[in-house]
């Protein structure tokens, strides 16, 4: 008689601050031999895929995510991160220091006063944009 001893170990991981109703990806760490998958979002939603996308709604949140696997014998291992993806909706915020002169044109250094940003997309209403943290732009 041949007895198999397994240990599967849950893990997985995400982006831990997100948008809402965009799609956030877990991946599974997880070790095992032929892992079944349990999630559990923290908001009723589950699914039993081992790389999940789940969609929170829009609001101010924090949630508690679990998995629990299961491998190929039945021995069954768990993780719980509490309060572990924060769902943020974006808050523009805007804050300027203007360089005054004597002769036109003004520079004008553009800050985020935004608490929490990922990128920047920054739209001069002159046909012109850019994506720089810190932009600069001439006032004419």
């Amino acid at each position: 008689m041949q007895f198999l001893i397994t240990s599967p170990v849950a893990g997985f991981k995400a982006d831990t601050l997100y948008c809402p109703l965009a799609p956030l990806q877990f991946v599974d760490t997880s070790t095992g031999l032929l892992l079944s998958y349990n999630w559990d979002f923290g908001d009723g939603g589950t699914s039993t895929l081992q790389n999940p996308t789940h969609s929170y709604a829009s609001g101010n949140n924090s949630y508690t995510i679990k998995l629990v696997i299961t491998d190929t014998v039945g021995c069954r291992d768990s993780v719980t991160k509490s309060s572990y993806a924060s769902i943020r909706p974006p808050t523009a915020a805007l804050r300027y220091r203007r360089q005054f002169g004597i002769c036109l044109p003004y520079l004008q250094i553009l800050y985020s006063k935004a608490p929490i940003t990922k990128s920047f997309y920054w739209d001069f209403g002159d046909g012109t944009s850019t994506t720089a943290q810190k932009p600069i732009s001439f006032l004419q």
